[in-house]
C-alpha cells in the first residue's frame, strides 16, 4: 500500500558519466548513507551527477513512488495542452475503488484537474491518480502504456503495470527513479503542490477529507517533496528533493526498514550534499551565447547558441579551479540551421567537458543589391 500524507537523456547521462570522475563518491561513514536500505542513490538533478549510490541499478517493486512517472506525464500533459489545470474531471467507479492510500473519492464526483493533482501529489492518493490518468489517456491501461513508452524514451530500467504502484509488477531501479525525479523537477509548479503539508479536500457532498503529506521532511522544510511508498513486500521507499542555490539534490531510497530510517537517511543525504557541493551554470540551450561578426551577410553578425545546457557540480571551495574557454571555428556564409561553429570547453579538477555551439537560423550570403544598399547607407548616413 502506498503511503499518504527538453533536454535529452543522452546528454544528461553523458554529463553524469563525466562528472563521476570529477567528484568523490564516498560519504564519511563506511556504510554510506544507509546500511539498512536495499538500494539508494544521491544525485544532483541539473548535472545528472551521482554523488553516492548503493545497488542503484537493481529493479525493485516501486510501490507508491511509482506515481512519480504518473506525475511527470501529468505535468507534460499540462504543458502541451492535452489538459488544462481547471478542466473538470468526473471520477469513475474504477478510480474511486482503488485500493491503498486515497482521498476517499466517490464515483461520479467532479473536481478540477488541479484539485485532484494536489491530492495525488500531497498524500499519494491512488484514486485521484487513477482519475487523472483516465482523463489523459482514456483508461488506466492506456496511460500505463504511455508510462512505459516514456521509460523507454528516457532509457531507464523500469516496467510499469499500473499508474499507482499497487501492482507488484511495477518495478524500477533507484537510478531510474532518480532520472524520473530529475525530469519532474524541471516543472516548478510540481513543488507548489509537494511542499504542502496538509489541506482540506472538500467533496461534492460537502464531506471533508484532511489530506496530509506522506513526506515528513516537508513539514520542517528539510526537503521540498517528491514521493513516498511502502508495503510489507517492498519495505519503505522515499524520493526526496532539496534545493540549494543552483543545485537540486535528489535522494532515492528503496526498501528501508521503517519510515523513520528512510527519513533520517534522506535528511542526511540532502543536508550533507547541500553543505558540500554547488552548481555552476556554464551555458543554457535557449539563451544566446554570443554574437559573432560575419562579413558578407545582411546583418553582419550571426548569433550562436549552446546545443545543450551545460552545468557543473563542484565541491565547495574548488569553484575557482573551474576554467571555461570558447573555441569558434573559422566559417563563412551560407550557414544552415543547426550548423556547428564552435564549442564551450570547461576544465575541472577531474577532467574536461564540452558542449557544441550552433547557429539556430539559416544565414545567407548577402546579395549584390543588398551589399550596394548597405554601402549607400554607410556613405549617406554613417550607419
Amino acid at each position: 500500500m502506498s503511503e499518504g500524507c527538453t533536454r535529452s537523456i543522452a546528454a544528461m547521462l553523458l554529463c553524469a558519466i563525466l562528472a563521476l570522475v570529477f567528484l568523490p563518491l564516498k560519504t564519511s561513514r563506511a556504510e554510506g548513507l544507509s546500511a539498512t536500505a536495499k538500494a539508494y542513490i544521491l544525485m544532483e538533478a541539473e548535472t545528472g551527477t551521482v554523488i553516492d549510490a548503493k545497488n542503484e541499478q537493481e529493479a525493485l517493486y516501486g510501490a507508491g513512488i511509482t506515481k512519480l512517472m504518473s506525475f511527470l506525464l501529468f505535468f507534460e500533459a499540462l504543458q502541451n495542452g492535452t489538459v488544462k489545470i481547471d478542466e473538470v474531471i468526473s471520477v469513475s467507479q474504477e478510480a474511486s475503488s482503488k485500493k491503498g492510500t486515497s482521498a476517499f473519492l466517490d464515483a461520479g464526483e467532479t473536481h478540477s484537474f488541479g484539485d485532484l493533482l494536489k491530492a495525488a501529489i500531497v498524500c499519494s492518493a491512488n484514486d485521484a491518480t487513477c482519475a487523472l490518468a483516465e482523463k489523459i489517456a482514456g483508461s488506466e491501461s492506456a496511460f500505463t502504456e504511455q508510462m512505459n513508452a516514456k521509460a523507454e524514451l528516457l532509457g531507464i530500467d523500469a516496467v510499469f503495470a499500473d499508474c499507482t504502484g499497487v501492482s507488484t509488477e511495477s518495478k524500477a531501479s533507484a537510478q531510474a527513479f532518480a532520472i524520473i525525479a530529475a525530469k519532474l523537477s524541471t516543472y516548478n509548479s510540481f513543488f507548489e503542490y509537494s511542499t504542502c503539508w496538509t489541506f482540506t479536500f472538500v467533496h461534492n457532498s460537502g464531506r471533508e477529507t484532511e489530506i496530509t503529506n506522506g513526506n515528513t521532511l516537508v513539514r520542517n522544510g528539510a526537503c521540498d517533496g517528491m514521493a513516498t511508498g511502502s508495503t510489507a513486500e517492498s519495505g519503505y521507499h522515499m524520493v526526496a528533493s532539496g534545493k540549494s542555490g543552483s543545485a537540486r539534490f535528489i535522494f532515492v531510497i528503496l526498501g528501508d526498514k521503517d519510515a523513520a530510517s528512510r527519513a533520517a537517511a534522506a535528511n542526511q543525504a540532502i543536508s550533507q550534499a547541500a553543505a558540500a557541493y554547488g552548481v555552476k551554470q556554464v551555458a543554457q540551450k535557449d539563451a544566446k551565447y554570443k554574437s559573432v561578426p560575419l562579413e558578407n551577410t545582411e546583418e553582419g553578425v550571426v548569433d550562436i547558441y549552446p546545443s545543450e545546457d551545460m552545468a557543473l557540480l563542484y565541491k565547495k571551495g574548488e569553484e575557482n579551479l573551474i576554467r571555461v574557454q570558447v573555441e569558434i571555428e573559422e566559417f563563412q556564409p551560407p550557414l544552415v540551421q543547426g550548423q556547428i561553429v564552435g564549442k564551450i570547453i570547461a576544465e575541472t579538477p577531474g577532467g574536461q567537458q564540452s558542449v557544441a555551439l550552433e547557429v539556430r537560423e539559416e544565414v545567407k550570403v548577402r546579395s549584390i543589391k543588398g551589399g550596394a544598399g548597405r554601402i549607400l547607407r554607410i556613405w549617406l548616413f554613417g550607419l
